[in-house]
């Protein structure tokens, strides 16, 4: 109101001062028009507000989806750090054992590799092969903290697979390589991890949360593992309608592992 009364006092010190006569319907049209102008004013800062929310709301979404995806990035990071690891510990081991067969092409592995090296690269073929592969039979949802049961027991020598509770156990103790394969449903978000005796090994992130497509990871872990150690997979996060395609049209989820 004050604002208003300022204005028409404003209107009339401009008349007053070019000698113009003031009129009731000047000053009732000068009244109506701050009025509508003072309406205009408070539509305008109204919407603003609304803006100012949208932002803010736009604001914070941004925010959430770059603190997902760095942690995603992160994850992606470390294993690719750990492959790389793996990778590079083959290729020396591969290296070291070439260079032993072109300077003595025809000894044996011990006269390459000295006798405190040489149980490196003996293998005992009298001893019966460890290994297994597993397959979910069908599509299912999945939920945080579910252990994936691969129920199609396809190979299990050693006989260390379980297929009613999805848990691997050692039968022996050694060097493992583990791989597991997972088809994201649209819309799905899922990590899935190799989990020894309840300890988080690796992590692995299938996402088709933003696209009406399937997707689908593979994830590999070398471990060294004492006979009767458990081994799973397990769901270490999910969005809320999360589930893996597991059918004959777009392949099989599987879960495989051999000792070396």
């Amino acid at each position: 109101m004050a604002d208003k009364g300022i204005a028409i006092l404003f209107f009339l010190s401009l008349a007053y001062i070019n000698g113009t006569v003031i009129h009731d319907n000047d000053f009732n049209h000068w009244a109506a028009t701050v009025t509508a102008l003072e309406q205009r004013v408070a539509n305008l800062e109204g919407k603003i507000s609304v803006k100012d929310d949208r932002i803010k709301h736009l604001e914070e979404k941004i925010i959430t989806e770059s603190e997902r995806k760095d942690f995603e990035i992160s994850q992606l990071r470390e294993g690719t750090k750990r492959l790389k690891q793996t990778m590079d510990f083959l290729s020396q081991y591969i290296l070291e054992f070439k260079d032993g067969i072109i300077q003595k092409p025809n000894a044996n592995v011990e006269e390459i590799t000295g006798p405190v090296e040489a149980n490196r690269y003996k293998r005992d073929v009298s001893a019966p092969p460890v290994a297994f592969h597993t397959r979910l039979s069908s599509s299912m949802a999945l939920l945080k903290g579910h252990t994936m049961i691969f129920d199609e027991n396809v190979l299990d020598q050693g006989n260390g697979y379980n297929s009613r509770d999805g848990i691997y156990t050692a039968p022996e103790s050694g060097t493992y390589v583990f791989s597991w394969k997972v088809l994201s449903r649209m819309h799905t978000v899922i990590y899935t991890s190799l989990v020894v005796n309840g300890e988080v090994m690796d992590t692995s992130d299938v996402d088709s949360e933003d696209i009406t497509d399937y997707h689908q990871a593979t994830a590999m872990v070398v471990v060294a593992l004492t006979e009767g150690d458990d081994v799973s997979i397990q769901v270490t996060g999910a969005n809320t309608n999360a589930g893996v395609i597991s059918d004959n049209s777009h392949g099989k989820a599987t879960f495989s592992g051999w000792k070396i």
